[in-house]
C-alpha cells in the first residue's frame, strides 16, 4: 500500500502535511552530496549551524509555508514563531534535519515533525495529534502515526512510498542509549544505568536521536537524555524531539517519561524548552523514576 492510501482515515490537513514532507524529503536527499561545512551562525541554543541544516530549514519551512492548512511553524532552527499569516490552522514543530553532525561520517539522519491542532504549542490548549519522522538510512524510511497505530513506509526507486511495516509494536529488549556526561549524572540516573549494566543490556548509540529511537521501535529498550547536575532540564527539545517521538513510540505501545511523568502530560511554556526524556518499551521505561 502507498502513503497517500494509508493516511486515507487521517484528517485530510494531516494528510496533505505529511505527503508533502514526505515528497519534498525525497528531493531533500540530494542536498547531501552538495553541501557541506559550517554556516558561520548560530541557532538560538548557542550552538554553531552547519550548512546542511539550514538547507534543510529552508526547502521544509518553504514547502509549510505553501500550504492552506497551516498556521504556523516552529523550526529548532528558528527562534520565533514562523507565522503564515493565516488566522487558523494547524502548528507545525520541526527539527528538519536531526543528527547534522553525524552527516560527516555517514551515519542515520533525518527530519522530526509534530502536528499540532489550532497551532498552539505552549500552554494546557497544546495537543499534538500526529507526528512522523524521515530516516535516511541504507534504506529511507517515514514512520508515522495519527493516534491510529505506528506505521513505516520505505521509499522505492520510482520515488513512492511503499508500506513496510504496519501497526508497528515495540517488543520489551534490553538495549538502552545513554547521553550526556557520565560524570554529571544525577544519584537516581547513576543506579538505573548501573542496574542496566548488570542486567546485562546492551549499549547502542548511532549518535542522532532519530536513529538511535528507530532502533529502540525494532528491538526495544530505551533512548535516554536524561536531567544532569548542571542541566537539569537535560538536552532534548520538548516540542521538535520529545513530543513527536513520544506520541510515535506510544502510538507503537511504548512509553515515554521525564523520568517521573508521562511526556506527553508534560505542558510545554516556552518554544524552545529542553526536557529530560526515557522513551522505549513500556514496562521498562514506565518503571525508571528518576529524581
Amino acid at each position: 500500500m502507498l502513503l497517500k492510501d494509508h493516511l486515507h482515515e487521517a484528517d485530510p490537513a494531516v494528510a496533505q502535511i505529511v505527503l508533502a514532507i514526505a515528497e519534498k524529503a525525497q528531493q531533500a536527499k540530494r542536498l547531501f552530496y552538495t553541501i557541506s561545512g559550517k554556516a558561520g551562525s548560530k541557532n538560538s541554543y548557542g550552538q554553531e549551524q552547519d550548512k546542511i541544516d539550514l538547507a534543510f530549514d529552508k526547502l521544509f519551512l518553504d514547502t509549510l509555508k505553501q500550504l492552506e492548512v497551516v498556521k504556523c511553524i516552529v523550526s529548532e532552527e528558528q527562534e520565533k514563531i514562523v507565522e503564515t499569516g493565516r488566522a487558523k490552522g494547524l502548528g507545525i514543530a520541526i527539527d528538519p534535519l536531526d543528527g547534522s553532525s553525524c552527516v560527516e561520517t555517514n551515519l542515520s539522519v533525518g527530519p522530526i515533525v509534530g502536528i499540532f491542532k489550532d497551532g498552539i504549542f505552549t500552554g494546557e490548549q497544546t495537543k499534538i495529534i500526529a507526528a512522523f519522522y524521515v530516516l535516511y538510512g541504507p534504506l529511507t524510511i517515514l514512520v508515522y502515526s495519527i493516534g491510529k497505530g505506528t506505521h513505516e513506509f520505505v521509499l522505492q526507486e520510482n520515488n513512492t512510498w511503499q508500506l513496510r511495516k504496519e501497526n508497528i509494536k515495540i517488543p520489551e529488549g534490553n538495549i538502552y542509549v545513554p547521553s550526556g556526561n557520565r560524570t554529571k549524572y544525577v544519584s537516581d540516573h547513576e543506579k538505573l544505568i548501573q542496574k542496566m549494566e548488570k542486567d546485562g543490556g546492551k549499549v547502542r548509540c548511532i549518535g542522532s536521536m532519530v536513529g538511535d529511537i528507530n532502533n529502540i521501535i525494532t528491538h526495544g529498550g530505551f533512548y535516554c537524555y536524561p536531567k544532569l547536575q548542571d542541566a537539569p532540564d537535560g538536552k532534548i527539545r520538548l516540542l521538535f524531539e520529545c513530543l513527536p517521538m513520544a506520541f510515535i513510540i506510544e502510538n507503537a505501545g511504548g512509553y515515554a517519561s521525564n523520568g517521573q511523568k508521562r511526556l506527553l502530560d508534560v505542558v510545554p511554556t516556552k518554544i524552545h524548552q529542553r526536557c529530560p526524556v526515557y522513551i522505549g518499551s513500556h514496562d521498562l521505561v514506565k518503571s525508571i523514576n528518576v529524581r
